[in-house]
């Protein structure tokens, strides 16, 4: 699948040893489970340590899962759709916390929050992020406090290393808004399907 290989070809530059550790911030171990299974097995299998982040606990069906496959589990409370910003402070502080106890090499991100305060967060370590634009959503088009997550993505982009985008949709907001600069942006076409899992059905 060409957007596994495109990030795993991005891991490999990256690369200083066979012990290299790569943080993973979304907010549904489901999400990483179902669409990044693949990514994971194969960094996994050419020995990264994959650490991942997510606001389910250990009993979660995904999380177990995924330590199944052979990463780390992290759980991070988020409120996903909550604007308290006492909250959402709480999420850059344990951010932080992990990244200073785990000391990644890289870290990737997924989904609006995890992007923008996961940026935040390995900013004050120096810590190179991918983020991953999956789509636009509600919260910058038409939630209440757009404007401020328009700021706030800004931000994050200018702090991360590369912005993959699964659409040029996505892509063209991003920089008609001025959100991001073109020169560090990757489009991809989207998450990939495992076509042994997910066969098409015959016509009936």
């Amino acid at each position: 699948m060409k957007a596994k290989s495109k990030i795993i070809g991005l891991m490999e530059q990256q690369r200083t040893n066979k012990a290299m550790k790569i943080l993973i911030l979304a907010n549904r171990a489901s999400g990483l489970y179902l669409f990044r299974k693949e990514l994971l097995a194969q960094l996994i299998a050419n020995n990264y340590l994959i650490y991942f982040s997510v606001p389910q606990k250990s009993d979660d069906l995904y999380v177990e899962k995924l330590i199944k496959l052979g990463a780390k589990h992290i759980y991070t409370k988020i409120d996903r759709r909550g604007i308290n910003p006492f909250k959402d402070y709480c999420v850059v502080r344990n951010y932080k916390k992990t990244i200073k106890n785990i000391k990644p090499n890289i870290i990737l991100t997924y989904t609006v929050k995890p992007n923008i305060y996961g940026n935040y967060a390995a900013n004050k370590f120096k810590i190179p992020v991918i983020m991953n634009i999956t789509g636009i959503g509600t919260s910058l088009i038409s939630h209440k406090l757009k404007f401020l997550i328009k700021i706030l993505y800004k931000y994050a982009c200018s702090k991360s290393n590369t912005v993959f985008f699964q659409n040029l949709s996505n892509k063209g907001f991003f920089l008609e808004n001025s959100l991001v600069n073109q020169e560090k942006t990757k489009l991809i076409p989207g998450s990939g399907v495992n076509l042994e899992k997910f066969k098409p059905l015959g016509k009936t």
